[in-house]
């Protein structure tokens, strides 16, 4: 197999209990772009560690020693230069790079910070009881959970009626962005932010609700908290407990705990679903079916020093197949001065990382894109 211009998608759907029928879609998606070196803007050494100086002000940088400092402004000046590198290349590049609190960081130490080697369980790890999807199927087919008249419609609209654009961020369905830390919960915060969205579809309320809960008390055997989990085993946790507590009744704090606190909180009403099942692969169509009906859960390749960077624009970055990452895929359109299709993807790093916490991922159908 040969990566052209994208990477690897996977479609993943959720069922939920609301009076009409909502989708959840966990999805892989990563994307292919050549680098050009472009010669780095000349800067006195005093510029630069002003400029240091200012950036460790605004993200309140503090270092324990000297020799720590001058550590971190090394790797910090090695981060300014990829960014003025990427951002005078001609012609101009789909996406802008900029600094962000990880810019003191290598690449390793960034992957060890989210935990990126073990965050995202591929769905091929997963054994799923007996009674959840074990294999693909196409959404507009999954009759266990669309009304005849939604299956209409989802065809109609993989053929021909599929809208521009959607954005579930700008019609008030999506909660605002939240900051996993030091800590790969990635899985439970992508799950979790698709339960809150297909909720507030159904019911109009959108409410914050509980990554922690999810972490502490899932107890499938590839869900470890900090350490790692997947999509669909959440998922499968939500259906079980019949939906999740509030954030604020069980707040998030970046760490595994010992035992569950589920007796603490009540489940939020609204917040359970009916199900999950894997959808059509290969298909950028089968995605864009869904996110017209609510947000999708997302996994991607996360692990480049240009994804670590990135400001704005489509990315259309260096990656690899490997998907190390899990978020939320809020919709989709075209940005026009990138003259790019994109999906718009919600992060959980903070609003300092990329768009104000989202980022937008280069949609294409062409050669290159497969399943995994």
């Amino acid at each position: 197999y040969t990566l052209t211009l994208s990477c690897t998608f996977q479609y993943l759907a959720a069922t939920m209990k609301f009076p009409s029928s909502t989708l959840l879609l966990a999805t892989a998606a990563a994307f292919v772009r050549a680098h050009s070196d472009a010669d780095t803007a000349s800067v006195s050494s005093s510029e630069l560690r002003e400029k240091f100086d200012e950036w460790m002000a605004k993200y309140n940088k503090v270092y324990s020693a000297k020799e720590e400092r001058e550590h971190r402004f090394q790797i910090w000046r090695d981060t300014e230069r990829l960014i003025e590198n990427h951002n005078s290349q001609e012609p101009s590049p789909t996406f802008s790079l900029g600094h962000n609190a990880y810019s003191d960081l290598t690449l390793d130490e960034f992957h060890e910070h989210f935990s990126m080697d073990t965050a995202y369980r591929p769905n091929s790890e997963v054994t799923m009881p007996q009674d959840e999807p074990q294999q693909a199927v196409d959404p507009a087919a999954s009759m266990n959970f669309v009304s005849e008249e939604l299956y209409e419609r989802a065809v109609a609209r993989r053929v021909q009626d599929l809208p521009d654009s959607v954005d579930w961020v700008a019609s008030g369905d999506v909660t605002n962005v939240k900051d996993q830390g030091p800590c790969g919960s990635c899985w439970a915060f992508s799950s979790v932010g698709a339960v809150e969205s297909a909720k507030s579809i159904s019911d109009g309320e959108l409410v914050d609700l509980s990554p922690q809960h999810v972490m502490d008390c899932d107890n499938h055997q590839i869900d470890n908290g900090c350490y790692g989990g997947n999509m669909m085993t959440a998922f499968h946790f939500v259906k079980r407990n019949e939906g999740i507590c509030t954030w604020s009744d069980y707040p998030y704090e970046a760490v595994n705990h010992d035992e569950c606190g589920n007796s603490s909180c009540a489940n939020v009403a609204g917040s359970n679903i009916g199900g999950f099942t894997v959808v059509e692969t290969k298909s950028p169509s089968a995605l864009m079916s869904a996110l017209v009906r609510q947000p999708a859960t997302v996994a991607i390749d996360a692990s480049s020093e240009y994804f670590k960077s990135y400001k704005s624009g489509v990315f259309s970055g260096p990656c690899n197949t490997r998907l190390n990452h899990g978020v939320l895929a809020v919709g989709y359109g075209t940005d026009a001065d990138a003259g790019a299709d994109y999906w718009l993807v919600k992060n959980s790093w903070g609003t300092g990382w990329g768009d104000n916490g989202y980022v937008k991922m280069a949609r294409s159908d062409k050669e290159g894109v497969d399943g995994t």
